[in-house]
């Protein structure tokens, strides 16, 4: 498997424009953001039916 891989300080540089571009400060915002939209929808139903938590 091959991988990407890029500096710490690239990294966060990257998720810098993301957050600026989407109108947040920090990460916890994005998250909130991304779920929001439409974002990690299907990984937030498994861990909800993981830890047995009633969907909406």
């Amino acid at each position: 498997m091959t991988t990407l891989q890029i500096a710490p300080r690239t990294l966060r540089h990257h998720l810098q424009d993301v957050m600026e571009k989407i109108g947040v400060q920090e990460r916890t915002q994005a998250v909130v953001w991304a779920l929001e939209n439409g974002l990690g929808e299907k990984r937030l139903r498994e861990m909800q039916e993981s830890y047995g938590a009633d969907e909406k």
